[in-house]
Formats: C-alpha cells, sequence, structure tokens
C-alpha cells in the first residue's frame, strides 16, 4: 500500500491544496452508497420507522449478510444495509461553489500530505468496490488456482482444475448448474494482510 501510495502521491504533487480539497469534496458528495459518519435514513422498516436522519456508526458482516448500526439517542439499531441509504440533503440551499469553499476552508489546516493520503484512501476503495470480471473461455482457461465464478446471476467460489480434461470443480450444493454453466471469472485477491 506504501508503494501505491508514493506513485499517487507522485501524480498529484502539481495539485494546489485548493485543488485537491476540491476532489476531495467532489468525490463525497458524488458517492450514492453510505458509509460509516454518514447521516441516513432506514428505508422499508416497519419495525423501528423513526430512523430517518440519523448516524450510520458503522458497518458490520455477519453469518447472514451485511448490516449497518445505526445511531438514534444514544443506541444503536442493527438494519440491514441494503435497507440504509443516503438521507436527502434538505434543507441545504447553498449553491456549490459555496459548499466547495466552506469545506476547503475546513481542511486548510490539515498538512498536503494527509489531503492527499485522504484522497488517495477515496479514490482507491471507490476503485476497490467493483470485482474484476473476465469473461470464462473454455478455449482459453485460467491458470490452476480458485476463483470467483458466475453464471450471469449466481456467485460461487470453484477450482480451476486442467488435470485430466476437467474445468470448474463446482461444489455440489452451489447455486451455478455445473460447470458448463460459469460464463465469467474473476481472481480471489483480498486486501493485504488478509
Amino acid at each position: 500500500m506504501c508503494k501505491l501510495f508514493n506513485i499517487f502521491k507522485e501524480t498529484v504533487q502539481h495539485m494546489t491544496l485548493d485543488e485537491i480539497a476540491v476532489q476531495l469534496y467532489l468525490i463525497n458528495i458524488n458517492r450514492r452508497y453510505p458509509v460509516p459518519g454518514d447521516i441516513v435514513d432506514a428505508i422499508n422498516e416497519f419495525q423501528f420507522p423513526f430512523l430517518k436522519r440519523v448516524l450510520l456508526y458503522s458497518i458490520e458482516r455477519f453469518r447472514f449478510g451485511t448490516y449497518g448500526k445505526l445511531s438514534y439517542e444514544d443506541q444503536l439499531y442493527t438494519i440491514p444495509i441494503e435497507r440504509v441509504v443516503l438521507a436527502d440533503q434538505e434543507g441545504t440551499n447553498l449553491k456549490i461553489e459555496d459548499a466547495i469553499r466552506e469545506f476547503i476552508e475546513t481542511v486548510k489546516e490539515l498538512p498536503r500530505d494527509e489531503l492527499v493520503y485522504r484522497l488517495f484512501l477515496v479514490t482507491t476503495t471507490i476503485n476497490n468496490f467493483r470485482i474484476p470480471w473476465q469473461r470464462y473461455d473454455p478455449s482459453d482457461p485460467p491458470a490452476n488456482g480458485e476463483y470467483l465464478v458466475s453464471n450471469g446471476k449466481e456467485v460461487d467460489a470453484a477450482i480451476m482444475n486442467r488435470i485430466y480434461d476437467l474445468t470448474w470443480s463446482i461444489r455440489d450444493n452451489s447455486p451455478i448448474d455445473g460447470a458448463v454453466s460459469v460464463t465469467h471469472f474473476a481472481v480471489i485477491n483480498l486486501p493485504e494482510g488478509e
């Protein structure tokens, strides 16, 4: 990660502090998914309908899915993450230029390296959200190893094994109906240190 950051730092060395702050601001307002620290709403929530414009405290993975912990009056409520959305920014009548200027003033006190590092984290995080799927071509299979595989609708793990002319080795109870159903694959590449 340190090597990537140094490369990133070199690519933005020509930018002023204001330009870096503007990039941070624009990335932040254009995202459509909530992250911890955002003000969010719980949608389609019947048990806790009062969870509107509350703080997203954390996002956690459990055995049966990913959940957001929402903070409301010193209590945490666990809601499936697909029902947690960014709260509308109603009531904000600032023009975009005023909002950018205000943001720049707030972050101006940070050292340049800190701003560059924050921009690096945001851009690498956004780029790492997508799985780099590749179309599977039976005439040109990938090297032996473990992969994520998909039939276009479902995803599962499988092993590519070209010994004895076999291709994908998929578990029996997989949602993918056998090796001939595989249309795409992706290398399993967990973040460093995991």
